[in-house]
């Protein structure tokens, strides 16, 4: 599957937020966000969160947007040297493509490693494939969190990872 990697646009705000929510929806204990919350949420919501967030998005040959990741990067000042990767997810039909190792590169060559010292993450102690696509790309774990998120009545620990550029 021939797949383009782009930072998202206003125009994407539509398969965006159906990508988003899909993930949310299928993956509660993978995101701090819930899909109640943000299926209440209004398309222009989605659309302002494109604006003011790096997001790029993974597109199949039908230009069909099939992964996303998002990277955050605070304005104040004694904390904008370290910015967050966050709200990935790579629908069904496009994993095991190298997507999220795609994604998460380029974010990093045109969007982090110039610009700031570090990135950091959070990812589920359970999720083994995310944490070796982490390890491989060069993130070392640096904490881990029991109970950081509770879905229902089940709770999930999360591991804090980080890549550091400068030291």
């Amino acid at each position: 599957m021939p797949i383009t990697i782009r930072r998202l646009v206003s125009a994407d705000t539509s398969s965006y937020q159906k990508l988003r929510l899909t993930g949310l929806k299928m993956h509660p204990e993978a995101f701090s966000a819930s899909y109640e919350e943000e299926a209440e949420r209004s398309l222009s919501w989605f659309e302002n969160r494109l604006q003011n967030t790096i997001v790029f998005g993974g597109f199949d040959g039908e230009n069909t947007l099939v992964g996303i990741a998002a990277l955050l990067i605070p304005t104040a000042q004694k904390t904008r040297h370290k910015g967050t990767l966050s709200a990935i997810y790579i629908s069904p039909q496009a994993r095991g493509t190298g997507l999220s190792k795609k994604l998460i590169s380029e974010m990093i060559t045109t969007h982090a490693e110039d610009v700031l010292d570090k990135v950091i993450l959070t990812v589920g102690a359970f999720n083994d494939p995310a944490i070796k696509l982490y390890n491989g790309l060069g993130f070392k774990e640096f904490g881990h969190e029991k109970r950081a998120l509770k879905v229902g009545d089940q709770y999930y620990d999360e591991l804090q990872m980080a890549l550091t550029f400068k030291s």
